[in-house]
């Protein structure tokens, strides 16, 4: 799966592209996800290939570090099959920071899933939760 990864990767990066989708920048959606033994939901980021403009443009990821990733909020999936990737972020991270890479993979054909990891996250990161994600 790294492999698969790594030559998407080099590929975006080569300027290479595999999407047959319209819009000039990638879907993006936001969602809550509940788990039962958790006080709070889950929330995923999901950005994919768009068929068009969506509800706005939205900002995911911008802060003092990271200029931020522009993408359709809740745009129109475009008609196909994509491939799949999950995408973690590290201790003391978040998957928003990581829009450059998600909206580059929608981009070019794929669907981007990255869930936060409550208790590794920028500003409540805790060493001791860190492996409890394991």
């Amino acid at each position: 799966m790294s492999r698969i990864l790594t030559l998407a990767a080099v590929a975006l990066l080569a300027g290479g592209s595999f999407s047959k989708a319209g819009a000039d920048a990638p879907g993006v959606r936001i969602v809550e996800i509940p788990v039962a033994a958790r006080e709070a939901p889950l929330n995923v980021t999901i950005w994919y290939p768009a068929a068009g403009e969506g509800t706005s443009r939205l900002l995911v990821g911008g802060n003092r570090l990271f200029r931020g990733t522009l993408g359709w909020q809740d745009a129109p999936i475009a008609e196909g099959r994509y491939p799949l990737v999950l995408v973690s972020h590290g201790s003391g991270g978040s998957f928003t920071a990581l829009g450059w890479i998600a909206s580059r993979l929608a981009a070019a054909g794929f669907i981007v899933a990255g869930p936060n990891h409550p208790g590794t996250m920028t500003g409540d990161s805790i060493p001791a939760d860190t492996v409890t994600v394991w």
